[in-house]
């Protein structure tokens, strides 16, 4: 049994409580189809989106994503629900993977899942 066996868990299930269709919805119109967040030891996280065109940005801590998420326009909430769901997950476990990501599969506004990868 890995160390992480309770992180993943507990993430997906703030992921499942924070991700809304509206979310989803605003990454579809933009004619996104995935959405690949992944969170370093160091406090840094990166946003990747990807389908009809790319986007990236970064944060290199919590607090910078705080006073700098506006940049990301209509995928600030998207960006504020995955971070959210990420702290909560990492608050309720003694140990924190030291990197790993949540990738969003987006079909439709219905139709999407998520997949954590744990480094």
């Amino acid at each position: 049994m890995s160390i992480y066996a309770q992180f993943e868990p507990n993430l997906s299930g703030y992921l499942d409580g924070n991700l809304k269709r509206a979310h989803i919805k605003e990454a579809f119109s933009k004619g996104y189809r995935k959405v690949d967040f992944n969170v370093s030891v160091d406090g840094s996280m990166n946003f990747f989106f990807e389908g009809d065109s790319r986007y990236s940005r970064s944060f290199r801590s919590v607090e910078d994503f705080y006073k700098r998420s506006e940049i990301l326009g209509d995928l600030e909430g998207l960006g504020y629900a995955l971070v959210t769901s990420c702290i909560s997950a990492e608050k309720s476990v003694i140990v924190v993977p030291s990197k790993y990501n949540v990738v969003v599969h987006i079909e439709g506004v219905e139709d999407f899942w998520f997949h954590i990868n744990v480094n």
